[in-house]
């Protein structure tokens, strides 16, 4: 069973951002994911000119949870 990385963006970014890592370390044989925060699904581009206003409602926490539930998905600790 491959190890698994989970990389989290920044405010300012998408998860494009971590596309070259991912790459990376799935040469090397882990398997990677990269979510998006709530309400920031989208190319770059889209969200500059679209930006969902529900977004401005995302606090530290909820980004916390968000991210907690998308490990507690993964097969391995």
């Amino acid at each position: 069973m491959a190890n698994t990385i989970l990389f989290v963006h920044g405010a300012w970014v998408t998860p494009l951002c971590w596309a070259d890592f991912q790459s990376f370390f799935e040469a090397e044989g882990f398997t990677t994911l990269a979510p998006a925060w709530p309400f920031m699904k989208g190319s770059p581009a889209e969200l500059r000119s679209n930006p969902d206003p529900r977004l401005a409602q995302v606090t530290v926490g909820k980004l916390v949870d968000h991210y907690a539930a998308e490990i507690r998905k993964l097969p391995e600790p």
